[in-house]
């Protein structure tokens, strides 16, 4: 994950097994700020940086199925991300989506536009007309 999330890197994930009543066990993820000697649970992270994780957990499940070919429609991704953020998530298209799948995706943000890319965007103007 934090190849491509680069806005900080004393950051890591830490996954425990953690064991309940009744013989259950579930997941518990934190994420560990090396800097601060502080761990947090993933929820308390920002949104941005849970949409990040989920996308990343989501795209390795597909992964997985070398037998279909995805088409991906992403509606607003990295809405929540800062613009550093957002260029991380463009180089995580183009060098691990691009390759395989065919990536279609809106944006009102123009850090989500590669300007050296322009040929491959598409830019739609709607107007709408008061009464």
């Amino acid at each position: 994950m934090f190849e491509y999330w680069t806005t900080n890197q004393n950051l890591e994930i830490r996954f425990d097994i953690e064991h309940a009543a009744n013989n259950v066990r579930y997941l518990n993820i934190r994420i560990y700020n090396s800097k601060h000697r502080v761990t947090l649970p993933l929820k308390s992270r920002s949104k941005g940086f849970l949409w990040f994780f989920s996308f990343l957990v989501w795209f390795s499940k597909i992964q997985g199925d070398k037998n279909i070919k995805y088409i991906l429609l992403l509606n607003k991704p990295g809405l929540s991300f800062h613009a550093s953020a957002q260029n991380d998530l463009l180089r995580f298209i183009d060098e691990k989506l691009a390759p395989e799948y065919q990536v279609i995706y809106t944006t009102y943000s123009p850090f989500m536009i590669d300007s050296l890319k322009l040929n491959e965007s598409k830019i739609s103007l709607h107007s709408k007309r008061l009464a």
